[in-house]
């Protein structure tokens, strides 16, 4: 069965380990259902300032 919350905390520890803790503020997450489907949805506000994922080696 597809949890939510587990979910939510998953995609905000990739999003703290890629992209930086203090990035949060600029997502929105949110879950529904889609012809039967769960669907996960990420709303983006633009930042402003360049925004980089961090290289695995750094």
């Amino acid at each position: 069965m597809f949890d939510k919350d587990e979910f939510q905390q998953q995609l905000t520890t990739l999003v703290c380990f890629w992209i930086g803790e203090e990035h949060l503020p600029l997502l929105k997450l949110g879950v529904t259902t889609v012809d039967g489907k769960t669907v996960g949805i990420v709303e983006v506000k633009k930042s402003t300032t360049p925004v980089f994922i961090k290289n695995s080696q750094s």
